[in-house]
C-alpha cells in the first residue's frame, strides 16, 4: 500500500533539487511578446472585473443598513436592478477575460509547439539514432500540454486573483480597517504552506513526465508495424502486458500521490479559510453588539472576505501548479537547448548550378559522443538509471574513417565495396551534411559543404538509402516529396524509369493508394524502386545509393539497373553495392576497409591486383556458384 501512497508530504534529497529559475521564466515571455497588446487588453478587462466584483457587497450593505429598515420599496427595486445589472456585466466581463485569456495562452503554446518541433526536425541524425520516438512524441505533446495549462489556467487566474484581492481589501479597509487587518494576518497562513507543497510537488510532476514518455515509447515501438511483427512472430503478448502494466501502474501511483497532496492542501486550505470567515462574523459580531459596526457593514465584510480567501486559496494553489508548469517548461527547454550540431555558418553560399564535382582531403571521422545528443538520460528517475539500456558514453566513438581521400569528376559513377562496418555509408554521409567531418574536409564544385547553405546543399545532393522510408500518405505524396511541384506527368515519367509505374497503375487507387505506415504496404524490392522513383524526380547533381538494389530479383534488378544508367547520364553518382556484378561499368571502384580506401581502380585492373576485390568477388562468386 506504500508503494501506492508513497510519502507525497516529504522527500527532503529530491526536495532540494527545486529552485524557481527566472532565467526560465524570462525565456517563456519571449514566447508572449507577440501578444503584449492583447495581454494589456486582458489586463484591463481583468481590472474592470474585479472593480465590479466588490460592487455587490456595497449594494447589500446599503441594502441592510437602510433600504429595508426604511422600507423603501423604490429603493429596493433600484438596487435589485443595480445587483442584476453588477452580475450580468462581470459574466460578461468574465467571458470576455476568457476569451483573450485563451487566444493568448493558445497562442503562445502554438508558438512553443512549433519552435520545438523546427528544432527537432533539424537535429542531427545522431540524435535519432540515440534518442526514443516515444520520448520525442511525449514532450511534444504530454509536455507541452502542461505548459498549456499553465498558460491557460495558472498565468491568467493568478492575474485575476491578485486584482480581486487588491481591490477587495481596499474596499474592506474603506469599511473596517482592524477586520481587514485580521484577514490580512491570516492569508500568510494559507500561502506559506504553498511553498513546501510546491516543492514536492515539482519532483512528483517531474516523474510523472518522466514516466508517462517511457510510456509513449514503448507504445510507439511495439504499435508500428515492425514492432508489433516482433511481438507476433515470439508469441510475446503476455510479458509484453506485464511490462506495460508495470509502467501504467508507477503512473496510477504517482498520480494517487500527486492527487493526494493536492487534495490534502486544497482541504486544508478551505477548512482554514471558512473558519476564517466564522472568526470574522464572531469578531465582527461582537463589534456590531456594542454598537461600533452596523450588521450591514459586518456582512459586506464578510462577503468581501469570501473574495479575499477565495482568490488567495487559488493563489495558493497557483504556486504548485506554477512548479508543474515550470517542469514542464524545463522539459521543452531541455530539448530545444540540445545543440544543432549541423549548423549553417553565417555567410553560407548558395550552390548555384551544381556541376557534381565531389572531393574528400584527408578525412578523419569518429561519432560524437552520444551523450551530446540524447535526452535518453534525462528521462530516467534517479541519476544513472539509464544505465539499464546501456549506460551512455561520454566520449566520442573510435575512428570510423582514417584519412579517406578520393575525387569523383561530374558524370561518372564511383562504386563503393567493402566488408560490412567498413565505413561506406558513413562514407557517403558525409557529403551531404548528414554528420560533419572530425578533421578534413568534404568539397562539392570545390566548395568546403560547410560554407554552403544547408538548403541548396540538399537539393544538390539525393540518397536513396538501404532501407527507404515511406510516410503513411498517398504514393503520389510520397513521391512529390522530392519535388512538391512536379507535374503528374514528370512523376509517371520517373516512375516508369524505375520500372515501378505499371505495379502502381494495378493498385485499386493508383497513385491514390495509401502506402501505409513506413511503407508496409510494398514488398522491400518495391519500396526501393519508389525511392529511385523518388531520386530521379528530384535530379540531383549527386546521386547516393546505399544498397539500392539489394532487394531486387535479378529481372528487376536488371530493369533498374538500365533505369540507373539513364537516371546517372550527366549526374555524379556514388553507389554502395554488396553485389559487385552491380557496379562492373563503375568508372571507379573504392574498396574501403576499417575506415581507409585500400584500393581503387576500375573492375578488370582491381581483379587483376589480386588484392582485397579480387578476394571479395571471387568468394561472392564461389557462394553464388
Amino acid at each position: 500500500m506504500s508503494r501506492v501512497w508513497g510519502t507525497f508530504w516529504e522527500d527532503p534529497d529530491q526536495m532540494r533539487e527545486f529552485r524557481f529559475s527566472r532565467r526560465q521564466f524570462a525565456r517563456a515571455w519571449r514566447f508572449a511578446r507577440p501578444y503584449r497588446g492583447a495581454l494589456l487588453f486582458y489586463l484591463v478587462v481583468s481590472t474592470l472585473n474585479a472593480l465590479v466584483a466588490i460592487l455587490p457587497a456595497l449594494v447589500i450593505k446599503r441594502l441592510i443598513d437602510h433600504t429595508l429598515p426604511a422600507r423603501d420599496a423604490a429603493e429596493l427595486t433600484a438596487l435589485a436592478a443595480a445587483l442584476a445589472g453588477i452580475y450580468i456585466a462581470n459574466t460578461a466581463l468574465n467571458l470576455g477575460a476568457a476569451y483573450v485569456g485563451e487566444r493568448i495562452a493558445l497562442g503562445i503554446i502554438l508558438n512553443l509547439r512549433l519552435a520545438l518541433f523546427d528544432h527537432l526536425q533539424r537535429m542531427p541524425l545522431a540524435f535519432f539514432t540515440r534518442t526514443q520516438t516515444g520520448m520525442l512524441q511525449s514532450r511534444l505533446n504530454n509536455d507541452v500540454g502542461e505548459v498549456n495549462s499553465f498558460f491557460t489556467q495558472t498565468a491568467s487566474s493568478t492575474v485575476t486573483d491578485l486584482l480581486s484581492i487588491a481591490f477587495t481589501l481596499a474596499a474592506m479597509l474603506a469599511l473596517s480597517p482592524l477586520v481587514t487587518l485580521f484577514v490580512c494576518l491570516l492569508i500568510p497562513v494559507l500561502l506559506v504552506p504553498a511553498e513546501y507543497v510546491a516543492r514536492r510537488s515539482r519532483v512528483l510532476n517531474r516523474l510523472q513526465m518522466k514516466r508517462w514518455g517511457a510510456m509513449n515509447a514503448t507504445t510507439a515501438e511495439r504499435f508500428n508495424v515492425a514492432g508489433a511483427l516482433l511481438v507476433k512472430l515470439f508469441g510475446r503478448y503476455d510479458r509484453e502486458l506485464r511490462a506495460f502494466a508495470e509502467r501504467v501502474t508507477l503512473i496510477r501511483n504517482t498520480a494517487i500521490q500527486t492527487e493526494m497532496l493536492s487534495t490534502l492542501f486544497g482541504s486544508a486550505l478551505g477548512l482554514a479559510g471558512s473558519l476564517a470567515v466564522v472568526a470574522i462574523y464572531f469578531v465582527g459580531g461582537r463589534s456590531v453588539i456594542a454598537g461600533s459596526l452596523t450588521l450591514g457593514t459586518i456582512v459586506a465584510l464578510a462577503t468581501l472576505a469570501q473574495r479575499v480567501y477565495a482568490p488567495a486559496v487559488d493563489l495558493a494553489h497557483t504556486r504548485i501548479q506554477l512548479a508543474a508548469g515550470m517542469v514542464a517548461f524545463e522539459r521543452v527547454f531541455e530539448v530545444l537547448d540540445a545543440p544543432h550540431a549541423i549548423t549553417q555558418r553565417p555567410g553560407a553560399r548558395d550552390l548555384v548550378e551544381p556541376r557534381g564535382e565531389v572531393e574528400l582531403e584527408d578525412v578523419w571521422f569518429r561519432y560524437p559522443a552520444p551523450v551530446s545528443y540524447s535526452i535518453a538520460s534525462l528521462e530516467a528517475e534517479k541519476p544513472g538509471e539509464e544505465g539499464k539500456d546501456g549506460q551512455l558514453p561520454a566520449e566520442p566513438s573510435d575512428w570510423i574513417l582514417r584519412g579517406v581521400s578520393l575525387r569523383a569528376q561530374p558524370g561518372t559513377m564511383s562504386a563503393l565495396v567493402g566488408h560490412s562496418g567498413a565505413g561506406k555509408t558513413t562514407l557517403c554521409n558525409l557529403v551531404p551534411r548528414l554528420y560533419d567531418v572530425t578533421r578534413g574536409r568534404v568539397l562539392v564544385d570545390g566548395d568546403d559543404v560547410r560554407d554552403l547553405t544547408l538548403e541548396s546543399l540538399a537539393g544538390a545532393v539525393g540518397m536513396v538509402p538501404q532501407d527507404p522510408h515511406l510516410f503513411h500518405d498517398t504514393v503520389m505524396a510520397n513521391l512529390r516529396y522530392a519535388r512538391p511541384d512536379a507535374a503528374d506527368e514528370e512523376v509517371f515519367a520517373a516512375c516508369r524509369a524505375a520500372r515501378i509505374h505499371d505495379l502502381i497503375q494495378s493498385l485499386p487507387d493508383g497513385y491514390e493508394t495509401m502506402a501505409g505506415e513506413r511503407g508496409y504496404r510494398f514488398s522491400g524490392g518495391e519500396k526501393q524502386r519508389l525511392a529511385i522513383a523518388r531520386l530521379i524526380l528530384k535530379a540531383p547533381a549527386v546521386m547516393i545509393l546505399d544498397e539500392a538494389t539489394s532487394h531486387l530479383d535479378s529481372e528487376t534488378e536488371t530493369l533498374v539497373k538500365e533505369a540507373l544508367a539513364a537516371a546517372f547520364r550527366g549526374r555524379t553518382s556514388f553507389v554502395i553495392a554488396h553485389r559487385l556484378s552491380t557496379i562492373r561499368a563503375a568508372d571507379q571502384i573504392l574498396v574501403v576497409h576499417e575506415g581507409r580506401i585500400v584500393e581503387r581502380g576500375r573492375h578488370e585492373e582491381l581483379l587483376a591486383r589480386g588484392g582485397l576485390y579480387a578476394e571479395l568477388y571471387e568468394t561472392q562468386f564461389a557462394i553464388i556458384g
